[in-house]
């Protein structure tokens, strides 16, 4: 089971097939591994890889290409025959493993690449990957056993890959929010350590990716910026964050900060006024944010600047868990924000936590059932 930045998803995916499979030896290769460890199964162990680096493109691809030579090292050491691989598409190149077509190997496919790079201003990265990369989807992707997603878009996204007979063995699964147990020691209050008492907070946190149009809750910043009692944080690290910088000097209603720890995740949440999602609007069945349910399940309403044809439109519009709105709708969503009552905004925040129930970590017994145990023979 291969994921370069793993985190609780991947450590619940990892149990459902460690105790539903007990027959089985689980190994976990990994670059990071967001999670407290030692509460994974006995049946598991760890290998880990190159960690992956957010600060820039060139510096995403180059650990993206060090972990993928580290994994293809290893895949030469496994014996096929009684070995079935699970790839994450953290990172994406796994589609170029030599001889992955003869290998017995399912995946899930967080974000679809080249497709995601649809709105990154590269030249050379369009010319020279984007057509290879198109082709090798198309080459490997109907090889796999199985292959899981996390919302209609992608699957839809995925299947233009697949002969018209393949198109089948697309799964969806949603991304689920995270168990809250663990993580109930935290004892940090963000809003006096960062002097923002008595502030509403529209809260960003996560990769600042170059792909993520973040720069217009800048201007959902300078639009606020007349109402004092309003702050935008942005928490997290990314290829984009010196821009984020630049365009918030001396802005006294934006404030900038490091990544957390999972473990104080939680503690940032409940801070959350509106909790902030975004998609790159050319890349709208590319990609899911998974913050989202997070934010669900600590009741926090989202406000997301997507198009309306994406899976978090969708999930906002049958829960009524939120608003969302484009990049040209800026005036009107401040306006909105503004005019939302203490009474409407509870009523999104109730509806979010109703939201997060239908999104458990009891989904990743999905990835076993539709692999393993339904479609593909035990092994042996």
């Amino acid at each position: 089971m291969i994921n370069q930045t793993a985190n609780y998803l991947f450590a619940d995916i990892i149990k459902a097939f460690a105790q539903r499979l007990p027959h089985c030896n689980i190994e976990a290769w990994y670059g990071t591994f967001d999670y407290n460890m030692n509460e994974l199964p006995a049946n598991v162990t760890l290998q880990q890889g190159p960690v992956y680096n957010r600060e820039s493109f060139t510096k995403r691809f180059g650990s993206w290409w060090a972990f993928y030579k580290w994994m293809k090292d290893r895949i030469k050491q496994e014996d096929l025959t009684n070995t079935k691989f699970f790839f994450v598409s953290n990172p994406p190149l796994f589609v170029f493993t030599p001889g992955i077509e003869k290998m017995q190997y399912a995946c899930l496919i967080y974000d679809l690449y080249p497709d995601v790079l649809s709105g990154f201003k590269g030249g050379f990265v369009k010319d020279v990957f984007v057509k290879r990369w198109q082709r090798r989807n198309r080459k490997v992707l109907p090889h796999a056993q199985r292959i899981f997603t996390i919302g209609e878009g992608l699957k839809q996204a995925i299947q233009q890959y697949l002969p018209a007979a393949e198109k089948d063995k697309v799964r969806l699964i949603p991304v689920w929010n995270k168990a809250t147990e663990a993580t109930q020691a935290s004892l940090r209050d963000f809003k006096k350590e960062w002097g923002l008492e008595g502030k509403h907070i529209i809260l960003y946190s996560g990769n600042l990716g170059l792909t993520h149009p973040l720069e217009f809750l800048i201007e959902l910043a300078k639009k606020l910026s007349v109402h004092p009692e309003w702050q935008v944080v942005i928490v997290g690290n990314g290829g984009k964050k010196v821009q984020l910088q630049a365009l918030a000097a001396g802005m006294d209603n934006v404030t900038l900060k490091d990544p957390v720890p999972f473990a104080d995740l939680p503690n940032l949440l409940s801070t959350a006024t509106w909790g902030y999602v975004t998609l790159d609007t050319a890349a709208t069945n590319s990609s899911v944010p998974s913050k989202t349910f997070n934010l669900l399940a600590s009741g926090i309403p989202v406000l997301a600047m997507v198009n309306e044809s994406s899976e978090i439109a969708r999930l906002l519009d049958k829960y009524n868990a939120g608003i969302y709105f484009k990049e040209n709708e800026i005036d009107h969503t401040v306006d909105k924000i503004l005019r939302t009552s203490a009474a409407q905004h509870d009523a999104y925040a109730s509806n979010a936590v109703n939201c997060s129930k239908d999104f458990t970590s009891q989904l990743a017994d999905g990835f076993v059932d539709h692999w393993i145990k339904q479609d593909v023979p035990q092994l042996h």
